[in-house]
């Protein structure tokens, strides 16, 4: 099954973080791998000189978060595809001279890739930890402007049906989930999903 949300701050995930029980109810289908993909093309939120805290701050949350949580559980990624040819927005979703996030994964993509190509990275990114079935999969695209979801339209659309035959040898289906999120913070939403539906080690 397929769910769309409006927006990633409007979404039921924010709703459940926030609530009391949030933190303590996250689902335990095990054993499960969720796999968390964010989606843009470059992070005026992190290459701003009027907010140099943004990335060490999120950087910080999730060091904290992946040395708490079961690594085995889940898979982190972010999708890094090139800014629209003559932008004048920079290139990059890290700061100059930051470093890249711990257990996290960046495959670099097409600006507008078929449906077949976003399966094919998609494939990539799992095959280490197959043949374990994955119960779970999130995904969050950039609404931001330089790119949005309407930009990898059909093909996401397409992809999202592929999946269905891609594990159709699993005896339950994955979920998943897609949503548009707009600050560019990629790293503080892949943060505030894994905090929630990743259990804790030990």
């Amino acid at each position: 099954m397929t769910t769309k949300f409006k927006s990633f701050d409007a979404s039921p995930l924010v709703a459940f973080v926030q609530s009391p029980l949030g933190a303590r109810n996250r689902p335990r289908r095990g054993p499960p791998i969720i796999v968390v993909v964010v989606w843009l093309d470059e992070s005026t939120a992190y290459n701003l000189p009027a907010f140099p805290d943004q990335w060490n701050f999120d950087s910080r949350q999730w060091d904290e978060l992946t040395n708490t949580v079961d690594r085995s559980k889940f898979v982190a990624a972010v999708f890094d595809a090139p800014v629209e040819p003559g932008s004048p927005l920079e290139d990059t979703i890290i700061p100059q001279g930051g470093a890249f996030p711990r257990v996290v994964t960046k495959v670099d993509v097409a600006r507008t890739p078929s449906a077949e190509t976003i399966l094919g990275y998609f494939r990539a990114l799992i095959a280490p930890r197959r043949p374990v079935a994955v119960t779970d999969i999130w995904f969050f695209i950039d609404g931001s402007g330089s790119m949005q979801l309407f930009d990898i339209q059909p093909a996401f659309g397409e992809f999202l049906d592929l999946l269905d035959d891609e594990f159709a040898g699993q005896p339950e289906p994955p979920n998943v989930r897609f949503s548009e999120f707009f600050d560019e913070r990629w790293l503080s939403i892949l943060w505030g999903t894994v905090s929630v539906v990743v259990p804790t080690s030990g």
